[in-house]
């Protein structure tokens, strides 16, 4: 356990668990010794003179033991003997049910039965340390050989898994990226696609009879039929031509290259949050390659661009980098009853809503959301005086925390939205009257958000918050609406990547960890007193969630086809995360390798319905 009292996360405070030790039969050692948590089942049947359990997977901890070495040698031979007949067992289950059966070679031809006589013959001479070290390295084999039987067709299960990933990554870029129908009318299917349907089926139906044969788990046919499905759906398409064009060989490998290198960072990002910032500030620079046209333009064609221009981007790439420097700050930090903290994040929204909005759109923003955020302050210092001196929260602050939370929210809809769009249009008229239109109902669901993030911050989540609006309020500024630009799949592949990169910053932003640490219920104390595991988690997962809900702002508006792009991103960091995920080693490593890929995966299936949300926020009115 933590100082803070946290438990059930993975740090070394919480997971290293000392083992004391002593009585009768329990020798005094000298120092700290490291010992399994399997280990522990023999060393108490040794303690209390039985046989080791019948499924223990432990090796003896002799140390402990207050005998003679002779004694030792004898509890080392029972638990080499007791874990040599689960090995056995192991190994011939495996041999009854599969087709090509290779055996554990240190252990093939019953030499695990003749190491075993081999210890025992040496402690009948009397060589009992000879006779333990043979033992040991017995039970060592035999736990390894347990291993390899209980991994044995992990390597078809990964190519399986890797099939299917490649497929649906393939599915994507033909089905979701495929050009008009009235540009490939005309394009006649290759020859080669009967014969290949062909070969996929009886392909498809070899493996399939091999696992029927081997009485494989129900797991290992979801397995298989993914890539079989996906490889007929891909033949079954009228055209094998996606919707984009590779363009120059070396642009194109530019881009992918730049793609790979952001997806790593954000890989990286699970086990240093300052892989995100760098992402993001890669993924911009990615963009403003992509959107400017003095870069992206034939030498002969480029533009010389305003220098209003180069300042945005320049300002741009700096919220980039500011936002980077957040993920660097440690993550857990109490700032709670610091005078003053509470007000920084509501000062960087306002300001940045007073510097993005211009005329009547500012005023209508502002005379609405400055009263709650300021009041959302002020509720969180009272609310922080009482918690931190040990008394209960009164219950009239705790009920203009949740009025103040709910309230301005309701009152704010689309239709203020329209009108506020209207008054602008008559004020200034012109172009800019389209970027503020989205500006309005950005900043609005911003301010409606921040008023909540402001009441569950504990540390620099408000700040981060408030940076984050800033820079996807500059990027809607800058990047034109999609469908009122040529469509480009470059320039969306580029912004899509941007608006990944935006999501990860924004989960990592606030001082999320990937863990469970991530949802401290300290957050929450403002809103809720008494336990109640329900609304807290609600409660937690809207503080996490809720600038990962923002940052889908950028594709929503500027990506022709976000959601193909994030379908194809998404599939690369499943698979990458897929082959992280560990089976052995400690708890805390298993854990979190498990968390890492569960996170990924839940958190591309909430990004649809979150980039729809934004699509509908900020279409016109």
């Amino acid at each position: 356990m933590t100082d803070r009292g946290a438990h059930g996360d993975g740090r070394d405070e919480e997971t290293h668990t000392p083992l004391v030790a002593w009585g009768a039969g329990v020798a005094r050692l000298d120092g700290l010794q490291h010992v399994e948590q399997a280990d522990i089942a023999p060393l108490l049947a040794a303690l209390l003179g039985t046989a080791p359990p019948v499924n223990s997977v432990g090796l003896l901890p002799a140390s402990f033991l207050d005998a003679d070495a002779a004694t030792r040698a004898v509890w080392l031979i029972t638990n080499a003997e007791q874990i040599l007949r689960n090995y056995a067992r192991k190994e011939w289950l495996r041999a009854s049910t599969t087709v090509l059966f290779h055996p554990f070679a240190p252990l093939a031809h019953n030499r695990g039965a003749a190491l075993l006589q081999r210890a025992v013959d040496l402690h009948a001479t009397g060589v009992d340390e000879e006779c333990a070290d043979e033992a040991r390295s017995l039970i060592r084999l035999c736990l390894a050989g347990m291993r390899y039987y209980e991994t044995y067709h992990r390597r078809m299960l990964l190519a399986f898994a890797v099939a299917g990933q490649v497929a649906w990554i393939a599915y994507v870029v033909l089905v979701g990226l495929a050009p008009s129908p009235a540009s490939s009318k005309n394009v006649q299917p290759s020859s080669l696609i009967g014969p290949l349907r062909r070969a996929n089926g009886a392909l498809g139906a070899g493996l399939l009879a091999l696992l029927l044969v081997q009485r494989s788990p129900l797991t290992y046919y979801a397995y298989l039929a993914q890539p079989c499905a996906l490889i007929n759906a891909i033949l079954a398409q009228p055209q094998w031509q996606p919707g984009w064009q590779p363009g120059h060989p070396t642009l194109f490998v530019a881009r992918f290259a730049a793609a790979a290198l952001i997806l790593l960072l954000l890989v990286l990002s699970f086990f240093a949050r300052g892989c995100a910032g760098v992402a993001g500030l890669a993924a911009a620079v990615w963009v403003v390659c992509e959107t400017t046209p003095c870069i992206s333009s034939r030498p002969s064609s480029r533009p010389q661009p305003p220098p209003s221009a180069w300042r945005r981007y320049r300002g741009l790439l700096a919220s980039q980098l500011g936002l980077g420097l957040c993920t660097m700050l440690p993550a857990g930090l109490d700032w709670r009853g610091v005078l003053l903290v509470p007000f920084v994040g509501p000062a960087v929204l306002i300001a940045g809503a007073y510097h993005s909005l211009a005329g009547r759109a500012r005023m209508y923003v502002l005379q609405r959301w400055i009263p709650p955020l300021l009041m959302a302050a002020l509720i969180c210092i009272y609310s922080d005086q009482s918690i931190l001196a040990g008394q209960s929260l009164p219950w009239p602050l705790q009920a203009l925390a949740w009025t103040v939370l709910f309230v301005p929210t309701a009152m704010s809809g689309r239709g203020g939205l329209g009108v506020a769009a209207a008054q602008h249009a008559a004020a200034v008229g012109g172009e800019d009257v389209a970027v503020q239109t989205v500006l309005i109902a950005f900043w609005t669901a911003a301010m409606a958000v921040g008023v909540g993030m402001c009441l569950l911050s504990i540390g620099y989540e408000a700040v981060f918050y408030g940076l984050l609006a800033c820079s996807v309020s500059a990027w809607l500024s800058v990047l034109p609406r999609a469908g009122t630009v040529p469509e480009s799949s470059a320039r969306d592949a580029a912004i899509a990547m941007l608006g990944l990169s935006l999501t990860f910053l924004a989960f990592f932003g606030t001082g999320t960890v990937a863990s469970v640490s991530s949802f401290d219920v300290t957050s929450v104390f403002r809103l809720l007193v008494s336990f109640a595991p329900f609304p807290m988690a609600a409660l937690l997962l809207v503080k996490v969630l809720a600038p990962v809900c923002l940052a889908q702002a950028v594709a929503s508006h500027a990506c022709g086809r976000p959601l193909p792009w994030l379908l194809v991103y998404g599939s690369v960091l499943a698979s990458a995360f897929l082959f992280l995920v560990r089976d052995e080693g400690s708890w805390k490593d298993i854990g979190q390798s498990i968390a890492h890929f569960v996170i990924v995966s839940f958190l591309f299936v909430a990004l649809m319905p979150m980039g729809r949300v934004m699509q509908l926020l900020l279409r016109p009115t």
